[in-house]
């Protein structure tokens, strides 16, 4: 998930600077981006166990599988897929 937060706003900004976009479609198509950043921050913000602190939402690559891994107190949980 951190790394849509990087990846969000580059891919709308190369989609913007390559179509040849009027103003009013570049401006709207960089709004829709922004506010899905932002979805996504609030999102993480929410999920974030405030109480253990440190990195949270690591995400490690084995292979071709992703692996997320988010360590609370009360239990570890990890995805791969």
């Amino acid at each position: 998930m951190t790394t849509l937060l990087i990846v969000l706003p580059l891919a709308a900004a190369l989609v913007i600077w390559v179509l040849p976009l009027n103003d009013v479609s570049a401006g709207a198509l960089a709004l829709l981006a922004a506010l899905a950043e932002v979805g996504v921050w609030i999102q993480l913000v929410a999920r974030y166990d405030f109480a253990q602190g440190g990195l949270q939402f690591a995400q490690q690559r084995t292979g071709s599988a992703t692996c997320t891994s988010r360590t609370t107190s009360a239990s570890t949980g990890s995805q791969c897929g």
